[in-house]
C-alpha cells in the first residue's frame, strides 16, 4: 500500500473596508500593515493509492501458542479482544476480533472416540480436528478470560453466548471434566445461540472442536451490567481456518496489555488456564492425564484458610493471599491427594483482617504441570 502525502498551504487575507471617502466615492480597500490580519490555514490531505485487494490489512493468523478470547475495558466501553501472548508471556498484545484468524493445522486432526458420551461431535470414527484444552506444540492453545475485568468495571458475572457459526461443518467447545465427562459451552450442531455464565476472574481453556476443514466465523457476544446496574455488551466475529496452510503471523501495531484484576468468587466453577486435557487425542499420541482444579468457599480463621477443592491428582498445593495488589501471606506448601470434593486447610503466615477484601491464589502442581484458580475473599467484620 502507497500513501502519497499532499501539503496545500494557502494565506487568506483579512481586509476591513475604511471609511467612505469623502465627497461620497466608492469605499477603498486597504491592504498597509496596519489594516490587514493574516491568517494561515494549513490542509493536510493524505491520497491513498490503493488496489481494493489491499484496501483492508492482511489479518494475523495465530497458529502456534496461546491465546484468550477476553473482555476487557477499552475507553470506557466493554469489548471482546483476542489476548495474544503466541509470542511469550513478557509480549503480550491485545488485538481486534476481525483483524485475527485462528489457524488450526493439520496436526490438531483426530478421530471421535467410541463413547457415547461424545456423541455431540459426530459418529465414532469420524474425523475432527480441535484446538486442545492443554496446550500442544505446534497447535494453537485457545482459552477464555476476563481476568482484565474488576467489580470497577462491571456489576458481576458476565454471560458469554455464541450467536452463529458460519462454516462448512459443526462446531463445539467444551471441556472434559477429570472424570471424562464433557462440559459442553456450544454446539452449533444441536442449535445456537448457546450461552455461558462466566465468573470474573477466570483464565480457562477447552476443546475447540469442527467437524469438517475450511473457514469458520463465529459470532461471539459477551454481555453483563455495569456497576450501577444499566446493562453493556459487546459482539465480535472470530474467523478459523482449519486444516489450512501453516503460516507464521505478521506483527502489527499491538495495543499495550493493560494490568489490573480484581476477579470475584465464581458461583459455578470454570477450569483454569493450562489444566485439563480433552479426551480427543491425536492419532498415534497417548493421551494425557488431566491436572483439573476446581476451588470453592473460601474461609478464613485466625491464620487457618480453609476452602472446598476437586483436584484431579495427587498434587503439590501453594496459597498465595494478596491485598490491595501486594501480597500480603502466603500459605505453607502441602501435599493434597486426588479427591471429587474435599476440604482443604492451610496454614498461613499471618491472619488476616476482620472486614477486609483480599485476593487469594490457589496452586496445583503435578508431573511437570499446573493449574491456578483465583478468587476474592471477604472477610467478616468483628462483631
Amino acid at each position: 500500500m502507497r500513501l502519497d502525502l499532499v501539503i496545500v498551504m494557502s494565506v487568506v487575507r483579512i481586509v476591513r473596508p475604511e471609511r467612505q471617502r469623502r465627497g461620497g466615492g466608492p469605499a477603498v480597500i486597504s491592504s498597509s500593515r496596519a489594516t490587514r490580519s493574516k491568517v494561515f490555514v494549513a490542509a493536510v490531505v493524505v491520497s491513498t493509492l490503493a488496489t481494493a485487494s489491499a484496501a483492508r490489512a492482511e489479518p494475523v493468523v495465530l497458529a502456534d501458542g496461546h491465546v484468550d478470547y477476553a473482555a476487557r475495558m477499552v475507553g470506557g466501553q466493554l469489548r471482546n479482544q483476542i489476548k495474544d501472548g503466541t509470542q511469550g508471556v513478557d509480549r503480550v498484545v491485545w488485538r481486534e476480533p476481525a483483524d485475527v484468524v485462528f489457524e488450526v493445522r493439520e496436526a490438531a486432526k483426530t478421530t471421535v472416540p467410541a463413547d457415547a458420551r461424545m456423541r455431540f461431535l459426530g459418529a465414532a470414527g469420524a474425523s475432527t480436528w480441535t484446538i486442545p484444552q492443554v496446550q500442544r506444540q505446534g497447535i494453537l492453545w485457545a482459552g477464555w478470560n476476563t481476568e482484565a475485568l474488576t467489580l470497577a468495571d462491571v456489576g458481576g458475572p458476565l454471560t458469554w453466548t455464541l450467536q452463529s457459526a458460519q462454516g462448512p461443518g459443526t462446531v463445539a467447545l467444551f471441556q472434559s471434566g477429570p472424570f471424562g465427562d464433557p462440559d459442553i459451552f456450544f454446539n452449533s450442531g444441536d442449535g445456537l445461540p448457546d450461552s455461558r455464565r462466566i465468573p470474573l476472574g477466570t483464565h480457562a481453556h477447552g476443546n475447540w472442536a469442527f467437524s469438517a476443514p475450511g473457514t469458520y466465523q463465529l459470532t461471539f457476544a459477551m454481555a453483563t451490567t455495569r456497576p450501577g446496574g444499566e446493562p453493556t455488551s459487546d459482539t465480535q466475529t472470530l474467523t478459523v481456518n482449519v486444516d489450512g496452510p501453516a503460516t507464521r503471523p505478521t506483527d502489527p501495531a499491538p495495543t499495550p496489555v493493560q494490568p489490573g484484576q480484581q476477579p470475584t468468587l465464581p458461583s459455578s466453577p470454570s477450569t483454569p488456564g493450562g489444566a485439563p486435557t480433552g479426551p480427543v487425542a491425536p492419532s498415534g499420541e497417548p493421551a494425557v492425564r488431566a491436572l483439573t482444579l476446581q476451588v470453592r468457599r473460601p474461609r478464613a480463621v485466625g491464620r487457618t484458610l480453609s476452602f472446598t477443592a476437586l483436584i484431579s491428582r495427587k498434587s503439590r498445593l501453594e496459597v498465595t493471599v494478596q491485598r490491595a495488589g501486594r501480597v500480603f501471606t502466603r500459605g505453607r506448601a502441602r501435599l493434597v491427594s486426588a479427591s471429587r470434593r474435599r476440604v482443604v486447610r492451610v496454614r498461613l503466615g499471618r491472619s488476616l483482617a476482620p472486614g477486609r477484601v483480599y485476593k487469594v491464589t490457589v496452586r496445583v502442581r503435578a508431573g511437570g504441570r499446573s493449574a491456578t484458580r483465583t478468587l476474592v475473599l471477604r472477610t467478616r467484620s468483628a462483631s
